[in-house]
This record gives structure tokens, C-alpha cells and sequence, in this order.
């Protein structure tokens, strides 16, 4: 029988127990390297998406208050535009009464004077008071404005006699309805302009007799 020699034996453990243990530090360290090269690029990761997300709200910032401009020009150009509508539809409105009041004079009898016009967007009349020098006169003016087509109705709203430097006249009103222009719409008009009314004032034209 062979005899066994532990010191022997225990001397050949050393070197591999040295080579086992140098390669767990090996890992170890390497274990290591690796844990801060991670923790390195974490770091970065970290402080770039930072500085993105920095840069991020900066712009989103001012995307915003450009926008806040943007709508505020925006505000402002309808405005204007509004104003410039509101100034044409005023325009062509006053340029219609305009046009209906002269059509008006221009049906007036040589024996009838006007004394006021006032004409009612809400309503959608015309008002006259003047003199007569008589009640024939008064129905021959009612008359042709009758024929005019842009009246649908006229209606002799009050009528007296009175005297004036010796002669008998006839105060008189007259109610005239318009008939809706081409193309109006149901729409009712705002409470300024149902407010809103036109009056003339004629002066008197010098009686003769």
C-alpha cells in the first residue's frame, strides 16, 4: 500500500486555490468596472434627458406665448374686420333710407309741404307730417305713394284742420310701410340699430296763394 503525503498534497492546493481566488477578484473587479461604467452612463442619460426636458419646456414656452399672440393679433384683425362690416352695412343701411326718403319728396303735390320725415329700421316705416292745402291733396299724395313699389302699405294716420294767415290748411301724418328689401334675411337687427332711427326735418316751403 502506497503511503499518502498531506503536506504534499496541500502544497499542490495552493497554487490552484490561488488561481480560483485571482479570478473572483478578476470578477470582482471587473463586476465593478462594469457597475461604474453603468452608473457613468446612467449619470449622462440622466443629465442629458434633463437638459432636453430643460429645452423642451423652454420652447414649448415660447410656442405658447406666440400662440397667446397669435390669437390676440387674431382678436384684434376681427375686430377691425368687424368694424370694417359694421361700417358698410351702416353705409348701404343709410344709403337705402337715404334713397327712400328722396323717393318720398319726390311724390310730394305741388300743394302739399313736408314738415318731417323719420323713418324706424325696427319697425320698417316711414313717418310723415306736413300741411295741405287740402284734404284732396292729402289723398292724391297718399295716392302716388301707393304707386311706388317699394311701399306696402300707406295709411293717413291724423288730419287737422287749422288756420294760417287767413287760409284754411290741413295738418296731416301719414304712416308708410316698407316692403323687405331683396335678399332680407329673418334676422332681427341689434338693439342699436333697432334704437336707431332716421328723421328730417324739411323746412317749410313759403305758402303762396
Amino acid at each position: 500500500m502506497r503511503a499518502i503525503n498531506l503536506a504534499e498534497i496541500k502544497i499542490a492546493e495552493r497554487p490552484q486555490c490561488k488561481r480560483q481566488v485571482n479570478r473572483l477578484l478578476k470578477t470582482i473587479v471587473l463586476f465593478i468596472a462594469v457597475m461604474l461604467v453603468v452608473a457613468v452612463v446612467s449619470v449622462k442619460c440622466k443629465m442629458s434627458i434633463t437638459s432636453t426636458a430643460i429645452k423642451l419646456k423652454s420652447e414649448l414656452a415660447d410656442v405658447q406665448g406666440r400662440c397667446v399672440q397669435l390669437k390676440r393679433e387674431i382678436a384684434e384683425s376681427k375686430a377691425i374686420l368687424n368694424g370694417f362690416k359694421w361700417q358698410e352695412q351702416l353705409a348701404d343701411a343709410s344709403k337705402r333710407w337715404t334713397d327712400i326718403l328722396n323717393s318720398v319728396l319726390a311724390r310730394v303735390p305741388f300743394d302739399v309741404w313736408i314738415k318731417r320725415l323719420e323713418s324706424s329700421e325696427q319697425n320698417s316705416s316711414i313717418t310723415v307730417e306736413g300741411q295741405a292745402a287740402s284734404f284732396d291733396a292729402i289723398s292724391r299724395f297718399a295716392s302716388e305713394l301707393r304707386r311706388d313699389p317699394q311701399f306696402s302699405e300707406v295709411r293717413i294716420s291724423s288730419t287737422q284742420v287749422t288756420e294760417s294767415r287767413g287760409a284754411m290748411l290741413v295738418d296731416f301724418g301719414l304712416q308708410v310701410k316698407l316692403k323687405s328689401p331683396p335678399g332680407a334675411t329673418t334676422s332681427q337687427p341689434s338693439t342699436q340699430q333697432e334704437a336707431q332711427a332716421q328723421s328730417t326735418e324739411v323746412p317749410e316751403v313759403a305758402k303762396t296763394y
